[in-house]
């Protein structure tokens, strides 16, 4: 009688026993389960990681393509990109580097969308606004005095230089030869003849600021102009030939004036 019961005791045990090593088994299965994946959330962070970097490595070996452009609408396209990855300092640096205008109006995001740069960002946009390029001042240079050596220069003083800068920026204009364009008329006339420019908009329909084309904006300008001097001041038509070298120019599609 013992024995049977000894033998009932064994086999309750032995099921006791079964039944937890059916609990141990799946809580090892389940913990197995969460280390596998664990490890494979791992590896797929990794590789993310990995394309990531690749992706940015990309995207900055184009930023650099564009930065070495001669085309300043491309420069300015490098730049931009720059800044909306965040690498606002490395694009400040790399304006200042180039000393290059098309970086304005990266510059100008960043000074009012990045406190901690702003400071710098004022210094830099202070900098590169503060001179026209060589060839723009060689340019208005040849038209006042005939010759492109700017050392002795004195027809582009700095008011004028700002207030060019103020009305181009009012305007929409972006590129070198519009800029060059306001500049002139800022040099000749001492601004920009308010009977031209609202003839201009009156054919246009707006500023390029408005979505106007800028070449299509400074192309009627510069013929309004022509008018303007032939029919006001006719003592300088010679002036003319002003206009018309920048409506060559624009024929050509000479924007950053590098032909």
């Amino acid at each position: 009688m013992s024995t049977v019961k000894e033998e009932n005791k064994k086999k309750d045990v032995f099921d006791v026993l079964s039944s937890l090593s059916g609990i141990f088994i799946a809580i090892a299965g389940f913990f197995a389960t969460c280390n596998y994946n664990h490890n494979q959330s791992q590896i797929a962070e990794k590789q993310a990681d990995v394309e990531i970097k690749k992706s940015k490595l990309d995207i900055y070996d184009r930023c650099i393509k564009y930065i070495e452009s001669d085309k300043s609408s491309e420069r300015a396209l490098g730049y931009s990109f720059l800044a909306s990855f965040g690498d606002d300092s490395v694009a400040l640096k790399l304006i200042a580097l180039n000393n290059d205008t098309a970086g304005r109006d990266v510059v100008q995001y960043i000074s009012k969308t990045n406190k901690s740069l702003k400071g710098v960002a004022d210094s830099l946009l202070r900098k590169i606004s503060g001179t026209p390029s060589q060839k723009i001042s060689q340019i208005i240079n040849y038209f006042e005095t005939g010759t492109t050596d700017t050392s002795k220069s004195e027809s582009i003083s700095h008011d004028k230089i700002e207030a060019a800068q103020r009305k181009a920026e009012e305007i929409g204009i972006k590129t070198q030869l519009g800029f060059a364009v306001v500049l002139d008329s800022y040099v000749l006339a001492g601004k920009m003849p308010e009977p031209v420019i609202a003839a201009t908009n009156k054919t246009t329909n707006g500023y390029p600021k408005d979505g106007v084309s800028e070449a299509l904006w400074l192309k009627i300008y510069l013929q309004e102009m022509i008018n303007f001097v032939h029919h006001r001041l006719p003592h300088a038509v010679y002036a003319t030939n002003r206009e018309e070298f920048f409506l060559e120019q624009i024929a050509k599609g000479n924007w950053d004036l590098n032909q």
